[in-house]
């Protein structure tokens, strides 16, 4: 079956969360469990999975179609710009020092 076929949103079952992992491996026909592997690795190793989760719930629509409310999207820009600034940086921090 294509990706063409499944439409890309938050289940209501088989999720942990927000179902944003679940979403993603039902689109990519994938366990579950392989996306959610994924997104600790990325998190332990930058903090980046916890970045693309909140994007991915802030866009991925839930099964009726209705994306997630204001907290969501607020929580995206707290821990989002000041993450961002923080990936910019690094390289400079890394190759000047303090």
């Amino acid at each position: 079956m294509s990706n063409q076929s499944r439409p890309l949103v938050r289940p209501t079952q088989g999720r942990v969360m927000a179902g944003v992992c679940a979403g993603l491996a039902n689109y990519f026909g994938i366990d579950p469990t392989v996306v959610r592997v994924a997104l600790v690795i990325f998190t332990l190793f930058g903090g980046s999975g916890i970045l693309a989760y909140l994007i991915g719930w802030a866009v991925m629509p839930d099964y009726t179609g209705k994306r997630a409310g204001a907290p969501i999207i607020i929580a995206l820009l707290l821990f989002g710009i000041p993450f961002m600034c923080f990936l910019i940086s690094l390289p400079f921090t890394i190759l000047f020092g303090n």
